[in-house]
């Protein structure tokens, strides 16, 4: 990444690798300081609705409100400085009832939270989802961000 390279984290990767390279963001499940226990918010495998910035070039060809899958995922908050450190919101909850297929419990707590971003780093950069967006054929919609990010790799 350093020297104009790409790197894309899926899942539970995604907020590993932004611990490790320092990035003002955080977790948006939690409440006093702590995450979020099961009893209040739990969402495994179910089909959520988020909305995507669509003038991006990972986001390019996608629509605007796009479902995708949630299996206890990662859910970011954009800390103070994320503009200043390069950090754009891609994708996010707008809405305190994202649920369209499965259940969720709790999950007014997802509003406004950030399911893609991205990261300039050094002369690259890092590309984040916290949905499962390869998970087989559901929702089909979201392979898009994969490979429009290996296609925008190579453009650089």
């Amino acid at each position: 990444m350093e020297n104009g390279g790409t790197v894309v984290a899926i899942g539970s990767s995604a907020p590993n690798l932004a611990a490790f390279l320092k990035l003002p963001v955080e977790d948006h499940l939690v409440e006093n300081g702590q995450p979020l226990p099961q009893t209040k918010f739990y969402t495994p495998g179910s089909v959520l609705a988020a909305r995507f910035d669509t003038s991006q070039p990972v986001t390019m060809g996608m629509d605007d409100l796009t479902h995708v899958f949630f299996d206890d995922s990662p859910v970011f908050r954009l800390g103070a400085g994320a503009d200043a450190a390069g950090v754009r919101r891609l994708g996010w909850f707008d809405t305190k009832a994202p649920l369209r297929s499965g259940w969720s419990w709790g999950e007014s707590y997802l509003e406004n939270g950030v399911v893609a971003f991205e990261a300039t780093v050094g002369k690259g950069r890092a590309i984040f989802f916290g949905p499962e967006i390869l998970k087989r054929a559901q929702p089909h919609g979201t392979f898009k961000l994969l490979f429009n990010s290996i296609v925008q790799s190579v453009a650089r």
